[in-house]
Formats: C-alpha cells, structure tokens, sequence
C-alpha cells in the first residue's frame, strides 16, 4: 500500500506543468470596471523598471516587428499570424544558447465591445524554451485579436532588493529623525 501512495505521488508531482501560468485567465473588463487586470499592472512595472523588455505583438495579419527588442517569428512564433482568428492560440519559443528568456505572454480579444484579457507568465525552465507548443486563450470562446510577447533581454537589470532595501533605510532614517527631534524637543 505504501508503495502505491509513493507512486502516485512521484505521478501527481511529475505531471504538474505550472511554468507556464494564466494570471488573469478571461478577464473582463466590463466586468472589472474597466480596470486592467493586476497582473498587467505588474508586466508594466517589471518593463518601466527595465526588469523586462518588449519582444514583439503578433496579430492575424503579422507580425508588428517596429518597437520590440527582437523580431516575433525569429527566436518565438505563434500561430496567430497570417491564419484564420482563433479562440485558442499556439505560441512556441527557444532561446537556448541566447541571453533572452521569456516572462510574460499578453493575450488579448473583445467581445461585443468588452475587452478580455489572459497575462501568462512564464517560470522555471520555461523561460528558456517553451518545449514545443503552449496553448493561450482568453475564455474558449472569444477570438483572439492579439498577443504580446515580454521577457529578459541583456539590457534589463533586474531589481535584486534594492528597492525594498532602499525603502527600509528611508523608513530607519524618518524613524531616527523623530527621535531625535523628540530628545530636543522634550
């Protein structure tokens, strides 16, 4: 009996594939709002703090190729270009042997004047090469209209804990120079 439960288990951990994971999978943002999703919110942060950087945009007709670090069918590629609109999307990537990694994969549609909208994020060796064809979609039903590709180029300097460092030294100096003008003041 033991030994069943230890192979099942070894089972059930091996099969889990969570390197490749939907944030916000169909958002609405009729639903929301009109608020963007908070995983977008983080793709935006991680690319003002120059810890990502914009790939490509991939539409039906292809690919946009004019603002992105590299060109979308190079070193990553989808289905989505010059085809028929899909409700579910194939995107592939291999960057081994360079020094880009991918980290985030916007998908995007509208339906009847909403827009929807899956962030994925990418993790673990994932990152590197995505082994062959991952699935995106936004809720099974809705085409998608476009999908943007960001991750790690060589120019991105990823935040290490300065921030949260710097942050607390602020905190410790307000901290200390309340003290102080209480020790003068008293």
């Amino acid at each position: 009996m033991k030994t069943l439960i230890v192979i099942i288990t070894l089972t059930l951990i091996t099969s889990v594939h969570a390197d490749f994971i939907n944030l916000s999978p169909g958002y609405s943002y009729a639903a929301h709002r009109f608020q963007p999703p908070a995983p977008l919110f983080d793709l935006i942060h991680s690319e003002l703090t120059n810890q990502i950087s914009f790939f490509d945009q991939a539409y039906a007709t292809g690919w946009v190729r004019q603002f992105g670090v590299l060109n979308g069918g190079t070193l990553f590629n989808t289905n989505l270009v010059n085809g028929n609109p899909l409700s579910l999307a194939l995107v592939s990537w291999n960057f081994v042997g360079t020094p880009y990694r991918m980290r985030f994969v916007d998908v995007v549609g509208t339906e009847g004047g909403d827009i929807l909208e899956s962030v994925y994020l990418a993790t673990g060796k994932t990152q590197l090469n995505s082994r062959g064809f991952l699935e995106t979609l936004l809720n099974g039903t809705v085409n998608i209209e476009s999908i943007s590709f960001y991750g790690v180029a060589p120019g991105n300097v990823p935040d290490g804990g300065a921030t949260a460092l710097m942050f607390g030294a602020g905190l410790v100096g307000l901290f200390w120079v309340r003290k102080i003008t209480r020790k003068n003041v008293g």
